[in-house]
């Protein structure tokens, strides 16, 4: 499902043409590591953690921030997650980066990534250049599952984008 400033739709907009600003994917048969691995007897969060924001740190930011899509999980469509996307956009709005209206999630429950409708619009967002970033509240947006969340990740690499997620505790000591 989608949701903007209108409120939700389950229409596909259609293929859009690609931005010709968008990064540059690593060439093929590049042999150099898309990030450096952090220590391997470290916890997958920890690793996590580490990958997440080496992905950020390696990108330039545009002069009016990363173009970002937000994104949610939950276990029904019955009720959009406004709650969740109000806080996502929040973080993102105050790390300064510029959220597409559009906001988008899937209803299904706790599936594969890549089998989820709106995720691969999230990754087909980045792949075509329109935004370079997705914003969710947690890694269990994306996947409980670590080898499936570093596969995520290395997708996201491969395309010079990156995943944020709201830290725990932010926002609740501001005024």
């Amino acid at each position: 499902m989608r949701t903007s400033a209108t409120g939700p739709s389950s229409q596909d907009q259609g293929a859009h043409a690609p931005n010709p600003r968008a990064p540059n994917p690593i060439p093929e048969g590049s042999t150099m590591p898309l990030f450096p691995q952090p220590p391997s007897d470290a916890a997958p969060e920890e690793r996590f953690f580490a990958l997440r924001e080496q992905l950020l740190k390696a990108l330039i930011e545009p002069p009016k921030g990363f173009p970002v899509v937000v994104y949610a999980l939950t276990i029904s469509n019955d009720r959009v997650p406004s709650d969740t996307f109000a806080r996502a956009r929040s973080y993102a709005l105050h790390r300064g980066w510029q959220v597409r209206s559009e906001m988008l999630w899937d209803g299904c429950g706790m599936t594969e990534p890549l089998e989820r409708p709106e995720w691969r619009r999230v990754e087909a967002l980045i792949a075509g250049g329109f935004v370079q970033g997705v914003v969710t509240v947690g890694q269990s947006a994306v996947s409980t599952s670590a080898l499936e969340y570093e596969q995520v990740l290395e997708r996201l690499a491969s395309r010079r984008a990156f995943i944020a997620h709201v830290p725990v505790r932010w926002g609740m000591f501001r005024g």
